[in-house]
């Protein structure tokens, strides 16, 4: 049993499962899939609601591969995770489900529709010219905490060098170079004359070692360890090294940056202020209370959630704690919980007991601190005001706070049924997206610190 903390940044992406191409090629159709190849523009439609998404298409080993992006959700270069069926009908399984495909070569479109859904979303791309634009540089580098070999990847301005130099910070999960939203970090940093490393986290793609038994210390090391290789390039500036923090990694890059002289400044996306303790304790309270539970429902759950930390943290009334775990499991709100029946279970609790304060309270360098209004896993309410008062105990004079309006904890709004129902065009469908407040407000700050 692993920590439901763990895995909070992966929610978004647990539904598109790595499955096997198996596109079926017949052997006179080589040259229908040849048409395939290439960049195909178009959008996901749901009663006559549009987002637009791209789809970039390559035949590798034999086998027809892709990746696709959604501007509005700040999903870039994300793989395809199946092609299946047989040309010309053929299916993908991208962002809201698996789509079933018509593909016309002859007239470069490709039609589609996830009918599972209700109402049902379309997909209707056309194949278009690859749009063209001064490239970034992206170089593979590797870096070393102690044991643990780790993988990464320098993304660049294209403009000349020294660059000030940001390290993406993974939130909790096995969350790597190939997971959308962490790697469109590199390119948003880079396009704004700020290099920028991401990097496998340890265990996960290129890097060795396991990071579900490592620490809040052993990952802040291995933080660490990619400023040390950013000191000893030249293309780097060693005086604007800065630390990019995301939601756990919001806990680990003040721990890192307190190891060291060498970081500049620092941005915090959904950094928790409190313990690790409390912020479960949070998530489970706010989550369960935005799904409509009731007020027992949430007291039980939460009074369950307790039982856990002091069974952890103190080794006390474990036999009581795994004697609840059959009932725990047939309640309402099991699913919020983690139902606890053996001691490995408590492990990963025991392995990341962290409280944030006594390191925020001497962190002096610049920090940008960003919180989502409506984040039920770290709630504004519970970290603005801790946050504020921990950086002002440190006599940090050089730090901001701010609230992204309507957004939860990965940025983005949800998605609504304006008008509350059915009815195009007074009534439609809005689709989810990141926020744009989040990078103005990003590229707002590094400009104002002489970052860009």
């Amino acid at each position: 049993m692993k920590p439901r903390a763990l895995f909070n940044e992966s929610i978004f992406f647990a539904g598109l499962v790595i499955l096997a191409s198996c596109l079926i090629i017949p052997h006179s159709g080589r040259a229908q899939v040849d048409a395939m190849v290439g960049h195909w523009e178009g959008a996901y439609g749901r009663m006559g609601s549009i987002q637009s998404m791209m789809m970039d298409l390559a035949v590798r080993d034999g086998k027809l591969e892709g990746t696709y992006d959604i501007p509005d959700l700040s999903i870039f270069g994300e793989p395809i995770r199946e092609i299946g069926g047989a040309f010309p009908d053929i299916t993908f399984h991208v962002t809201y489900g698996v789509f079933r495909m018509v593909v016309s070569p002859e007239i470069g479109e490709m039609t589609g529709v996830n009918a599972k859904w209700n109402p049902p979303v379309t997909l209707h791309v056309k194949r278009r010219p690859k749009p063209s634009g001064t490239p970034l540089v992206k170089e593979e580098v590797r870096f070393a905490n102690g044991s643990v070999s780790l993988a990464g990847t320098l993304v660049f301005p294209a403009s000349a060098g020294p660059y000030p130099v940001v390290v993406v910070v993974q939130g909790s999960g096995s969350q790597g170079r190939e997971d959308g939203f962490y790697s469109y970090w590199g390119d948003f940093f880079a396009r704004r004359g700020v290099a920028a490393l991401i990097y496998d986290k340890r265990g996960v793609g290129g890097s060795s070692g396991d990071f579900e038994t490592a620490t809040f210390a052993d990952l802040a090391g291995d933080v660490a360890a990619a400023v040390d290789l950013l000191q000893a390039r030249s293309d780097i500036d060693p005086e604007r090294i800065g630390l990019f923090g995301i939601s756990q990694g919001g806990w680990i890059a003040p721990l890192a940056a307190a190891r060291t002289d060498d970081i500049a400044y620092q941005i915090l996306l959904a950094g928790p202020a409190v313990t690790v303790r409390e912020q479960e304790l949070d998530r489970v309270e706010y989550s369960l209370r935005n799904d409509g539970f009731s007020a027992e429902d949430i007291q039980e759950a939460v009074a369950y959630t307790n039982q856990v930390f002091e069974a952890a943290y103190t080794g006390q009334g474990q036999a009581e704690l795994f004697a609840r775990r059959d009932g725990v499991e047939a309640s309402a709100w099991a699913e919020y919980v983690d139902p606890i029946g053996a001691a490995a279970d408590l492990k990963g609790w025991q392995l990341i007991r962290y409280d944030p304060a006594p390191v925020l309270k001497q962190t002096k360098i610049p920090t940008l601190a960003l919180f989502g209004e409506l984040d039920t896993l770290v709630p504004p309410q519970e970290n603005v005001d801790r946050m504020r008062a921990y950086l002002t105990a440190a006599g940090n004079g050089d730090f901001a706070i701010h609230v992204i309006p309507q957004v939860g904890h990965s940025m983005e709004t949800y998605g609504t049924l304006k008008g509350g129902e059915w009815n195009w065009p007074e009534s439609y469908w809005v689709w989810p997206r990141k926020s744009p407040e989040l990078y103005q407000t990003i590229a707002a700050w590094l400009s104002g610190h002489g970052l860009k």
